[in-house]
């Protein structure tokens, strides 16, 4: 146990790390000062997990072994493993997360937010059944309920029940819970539905709200595209990832990189400049090589081109991917034996 002057910087530190009142590297300072004091002190070792989740995704392995400090010197500290799961969330590793809540709600049954965290880490496993009937045992009372039909409704789209995610989604925001991720994934899932003026809309909502995601402007730059906006699609694609904007190397930004070189694509093939459309498909499959619509696409502008080779080269990448050739593409390939 820490003595009275320790636990008065203790309590300092969590006050301003709670709070937000405090620089994340002076906190990160503080608490290793304390630590070099008084080591086996597990609330410093936990305050110094989220002060390096509060620098970024940068320190999110620094973040986990502080996590898992605290738990072995005090296994009853049950919110180390609540910040330990989510931490294990962003780094992908959803298994991780599944075990340390299981273990967290073995200490406290009943705790809704601990099952509702385990309904996105079951998710993310593989395992959206499950996830859905965790998300239902959370009572429309709890605090925590909103998170879970969130939760819910991205099973339910895991399970291909986009209908059913749908009204689960316009649920929420009739209830006025409108965060950047609950009215994005409606929007996109009205993009699948073919409802392109709603997607429009609910994504417009998003990106004002997060104008700085740039994976929000490509949805809505798709919304746009789709509605035949396409001056209002290429001013969203001009404004995701600006001159100077983040690009970290990253899955994340990649993927953002290789949509917006995707999407101007199609937009130059909706405005019949072939050429140029051709060189953004091919920056886009050169990011993701095993994306199949960006594939389908290059096939068959080179099959219009009456380049047979390469439209033989993308459609055979497409099909490998999952997509479904249309006929013209489908009679260039051997049938599958």
């Amino acid at each position: 146990m820490p003595d009275a002057a320790l636990q008065a910087r203790i309590v300092r530190v969590r006050t301003a790390l709670l709070s937000g009142s405090g620089r994340p590297g002076d906190l990160v300072a503080e608490l290793q000062s304390i630590l070099a004091a008084e080591p086996e002190s597990a609330e410093a070792h936990l305050l110094l997990g989220l002060a390096y989740r509060s620098i970024g995704s940068d320190m999110l392995a620094e973040a986990v072994a502080e996590f898992r400090q605290a738990l072995a010197i005090d296994p009853t500290l049950v919110a180390g493993r609540f910040y330990l799961a989510n931490a294990y969330l962003d780094l992908g590793r959803a298994e991780r997360a599944r075990e340390e809540l299981e273990a967290a709600l073995k200490q406290t049954p009943g705790q809704m937010q601990f099952t509702t965290l385990l309904v996105e880490a079951e998710r993310r496993a593989g395992n959206p059944e499950r996830a859905l009937t965790l998300a239902r045992q959370v009572p429309a009372t709890d605090a925590a309920s909103p998170q879970a039909r969130y939760y819910a409704a991205m099973a339910l789209l895991d399970l291909k029940r986009r209908p059913e995610a749908i009204t689960e989604l316009e649920a929420l925001v009739k209830a006025g819970v409108t965060p950047p991720d609950v009215t994005s994934a409606l929007g996109l899932a009205y993009l699948d539905e073919g409802r392109d003026s709603d997607a429009t809309r609910m994504l417009a909502i998003a990106t004002q709200a997060a104008p700085a995601r740039p994976d929000l402007r490509v949805a809505l730059a798709r919304a746009y595209r789709l509605g035949g906006r396409l001056a209002e699609a290429e001013q969203q694609l001009a404004q995701a990832l600006p001159p100077g904007a983040n690009r970290e190397a990253s899955e994340f930004y990649e993927t953002v990189e290789a949509d917006i070189h995707l999407e101007t694509g199609l937009i130059r093939l909706a405005q019949k400049r072939d050429d140029e459309a051709l060189k953004e498909l091919t920056a886009a499959v050169e990011l993701r090589p095993t994306h199949g619509p960006t594939h389908l696409h290059l096939a068959e502008l080179y099959l219009r081109q009456g380049q047979r080779a390469q439209a033989i080269t993308h459609a055979t990448a497409a099909r490998d991917a999952g997509e479904t050739l249309p006929d013209a593409l489908r009679s260039l390939l051997p049938t599958p034996q």
